[in-house]
């Protein structure tokens, strides 16, 4: 049986190993558009802020181990642009060479993730987003050089990377829609959030 997956990280590379726990003689390929394919979310704000040094600590597979351990064949940079049904085909482009290229496959799997939201409002095209290892380094460099920030959403990895930018030294207003930060917490414990970020100096709108 020849399987296709389409995406890595945590949904595409925890299906390849239970598939390869179910069956030791199909072949499958995963293709995943970023140029990791399995990494630590959790991380990157703290890669941001230079409390994790190496960038090596975030990645928690490589293609090259994963196919060493499962062997599943991990393709990144490598993004699926359209599918078959009819006979059983997806066309593939390589992002590094520019090739497309079909892959026929039995059995086709989608776990493209989500692209994070970003308002509809003017120069939000200049603003950077954190979901993958790539936005990690280019927050990471601009960072260096900036001296204030503004985090826009007072969820788990917005006030990580408030957190981070702060540590860094920059001047940091963290702005949340909803009256308080972490809306799944109650609102008393939620203040004590509040007086924490203010503590370390974090503005919160």
């Amino acid at each position: 049986m020849k399987v296709i997956i389409v995406g890595g990280v945590a949904g595409g590379a925890s299906c390849a190993a239970r598939i390869r726990r179910l069956d030791e003689q199909a072949e499958i390929t995963v293709f995943e558009r970023s140029g990791y394919v399995s990494y630590a979310n959790c991380g990157l704000p703290y890669y941001i802020g230079g409390v994790i040094t190496d960038q090596a600590e975030l990645t928690l597979q490589t293609p090259e181990s994963f196919w060493q351990r499962f062997r599943v064949d991990m393709r990144v940079r490598h993004e699926v642009i359209a599918i078959h049904p009819e006979r059983k085909a997806v066309s593939v482009r390589n992002l590094s060479t520019g090739e497309t290229f079909e892959e026929s496959y039995d059995k086709l799997l989608l776990s493209p993730g989500a692209k994070p939201t970003q308002p509809e409002l003017p120069g939000v095209g200049q603003v950077f987003t954190l979901r993958t290892v790539e936005d990690a380094l280019r927050l990471r460099e601009a960072a260096l050089e900036a001296k204030t920030a503004v985090v826009v959403g007072g969820g788990f990895i917005g006030l990580e990377t408030a957190e981070n930018l702060a540590e860094a030294g920059l001047s940091v207003t963290l702005v949340e829609k909803l009256p308080q930060v972490m809306p799944p917490l109650d609102g008393d414990m939620a203040v004590l959030l509040k007086t924490e970020l203010e503590k370390h100096g974090i503005t919160l709108r």
